[in-house]
């Protein structure tokens, strides 16, 4: 009976995958950047003011 092998040492390093993510800055314009800005800091100002008055005491 032969002694079995490492798994190990049967294995080839994996090459190391190269990175494919981009930023949503790289793939937008300036214009659409400062829009998506403009809607958040609207929808932060609605839901500010709907849920004032729904604040616990405690907070």
């Amino acid at each position: 009976m032969q002694p079995a092998k490492s798994l190990e040492s049967n294995r080839n390093p994996l090459p190391t995958p190269k990175q494919t993510t981009s930023y949503p800055s790289d793939l937008l314009t300036p214009s659409e950047i400062e829009q998506l800005r403009k809607e958040m800091r609207e929808a932060d100002d609605y839901f500010q003011k709907a849920f004032a008055a729904k604040k616990p005491k405690f907070l």
